[in-house]
């Protein structure tokens, strides 16, 4: 698959998980993130071009919050090479300025 991304990600320090509000729960293991997209590992396949609202515990009070809910669109989902599970890429979309702070105290640190 040729590569895309503009901007470099970086995996965190954390084990992170992510969860689609309101989508049956659907969840995730952060795998990388930048303020411009994040990459997730997950046991369900998550809907190309559809748009979903995360929910993420962060590991440490950052910028005076515990949790952050951004928004999402996944551009690609594939199947892992480790049966059952699958590796999704989404595009951070209407990013407010707290939680570019935020995601970028993650991805600095």
């Amino acid at each position: 698959m040729e590569e895309r991304r503009k901007n470099n990600r970086k995996s965190p320090y954390y084990y992170l998980r992510v969860f689609a509000k309101g989508n049956r729960g659907l969840s995730g293991r952060l795998i990388d993130i930048s303020p411009f997209g994040l990459t997730v590992v997950c046991e369900e396949p998550f809907k190309k071009a559809q748009l979903y609202k995360f929910e993420m515990t962060l590991p440490e009070t950052i910028r005076d919050r515990k949790q952050m809910t951004f928004d999402t669109q996944c551009i690609w989902c594939r199947e892992d090479k480790s049966p059952g599970y699958w590796v999704a890429g989404f595009q951070v979309v209407n990013l407010n300025d707290k939680n570019r702070r935020t995601i970028e105290a993650l991805y600095l640190s």
